[in-house]
């Protein structure tokens, strides 16, 4: 089974994926990021990536902003989540923190191997790798948990 994260962004949305290996391991790969301009047809691009590769989980970074106070990306990220679960109730969303992997995704040496016109679409992808590791590195992270709360 494979995980698509997700670093969602008002102008690009960064992409990874979590693939479960035979052995039981896992490896985390940075995809091509999205471009935009509606929630909708995010939705609709978000679910074609989940069976190109064949994710049936999608891992949203979200938010925590220190004065705990909902901001407009959060509820960005949920209404998104919403469209994607009434388009197909078959997926299964989780939220994990993003909390600096946007900071951590531009000190990756990764990051600067790319021509800087490229970069800001890769650091949405590390940005998600990032997310993902987060994900599975939560207490109660598993590929057979319920979906956290956010």
């Amino acid at each position: 089974m494979n995980i698509l994260g997700v670093d969602f962004g008002f102008k690009t949305v960064g992409l990874a994926l979590l693939s479960n290996n035979s052995d039981g391991s896992f490896l985390i790969s940075p995809l091509p990021s999205l471009s935009f301009n509606s929630t909708s047809r995010i939705a609709n691009e978000l679910l074609n990536v989940c069976r190109l590769y064949d994710a049936a989980t999608i891992v949203f970074g979200h938010p925590r902003p220190p004065n705990g106070r909902e901001g407009t990306l959060s509820r960005s990220i949920k209404k998104l989540s919403e469209n994607i679960l009434a388009k197909n109730k078959k997926i299964k969303i989780f939220f994990a923190d993003e909390s600096l992997t946007s900071r951590a995704a531009r000190e990756d040496p990764a990051y600067f191997i790319r021509p800087r016109s490229k970069r800001r679409g890769w650091e949405g992808s590390l940005s998600a790798c990032l997310i993902l590791e987060n994900y599975l590195a939560s207490s109660k992270a598993s590929l057979n948990t319920e979906p956290q709360k956010s």
